[in-house]
């Protein structure tokens, strides 16, 4: 169950004062969390990680490709030139059929792999200020309301909107597409809408912190995260059928 009191002003962290959004996420700017309230934190929130697509089995993968009617249309022939005999058509089809799918299926899943692999952009250990002092913490323990420390070549764990930046400065091209690092402030933005290109007294996890230093309270964690959300429109995003498909499908009935 999520916070009511973080919930509340989901997206719209980079507005207003930093005050008022600690009080917000019922937090200090200056010396964090208590460890009891991070505990509790983290058993409503859940752990800082995106949690991986389940894995379907190879097998399971291969014969729902081999259930499109094209294939099996292709399988039925196969077998009538068995009946038939003609072996050595058969097994020209059945070879066929079985190094295709093969490719197939091989293919899909490294495309789920290229999804997987958003989650090794985050590192193992991170320093948070929590009862005023800074500890190493594992990332996945992050939770809203932490005070994160922001060091020069590491990357960023969460979101987060700034409280401190000296020379900060954030490589964010994995969200934005921006190729050039941007220097981040304390400011308020300049309004709500402005895109996350615009958002400088934000962070945002798995980018990099390209140069400077400064501190940061956690606003969202795992999926809740910019980059949660792209991984998680990503799994729900299912390639359509091209035009050649559905006439191959529509042929194969006939």
């Amino acid at each position: 169950m999520m916070n009511p009191v973080i919930k509340s002003q989901e997206n719209q962290w980079h507005t207003g004062r930093i005050n008022d959004l600690a009080a917000n996420l019922n937090t200090n700017p200056i010396e964090g969390i208590r460890q009891e309230e991070a505990r509790t934190r983290l058993n409503n929130t859940g752990l800082n990680l995106l949690t991986p697509e389940k894995k379907e089995p190879f097998w399971k993968e291969y014969l729902g490709e081999l259930r499109e009617p094209m294939v099996l249309m292709l399988l039925v022939t196969g077998a009538l030139y068995a009946i038939w005999g003609e072996l050595s058509d058969a097994i020209t089809i059945f070879v066929i059929i079985l190094t295709l799918n093969t490719v197939e299926v091989v293919n899909e899943q490294r495309s789920k792999k290229a999804i997987a692999s958003l989650r090794k952009l985050a590192e193992p250990i991170t320093s948070v200020r929590r009862d005023g002092h800074f500890l190493e913490i594992p990332v996945e323990q992050i939770v809203p309301g932490d005070l994160i420390l922001l060091q020069d070549g590491h990357r960023v764990p969460a979101d987060a909107r700034l409280v401190e930046a000296y020379g900060l400065s954030v490589d964010e091209s994995a969200l934005t597409g921006e190729s050039q690092p941007v220097e981040k402030s304390t400011g308020a933005a300049a309004g709500p809408d402005s895109p996350l290109a615009e958002r400088h007294n934000m962070v945002y996890s798995s980018t990099l912190v390209t140069r400077g230093k400064g501190t940061a309270l956690v606003v969202a964690t795992g999926l809740n995260t910019e980059i949660g959300r792209i991984a998680g429109m990503a799994r729900q995003v299912r390639e359509p059928r091209t035009p050649l498909q559905q006439m191959i499908n529509e042929l194969s009935k006939v």
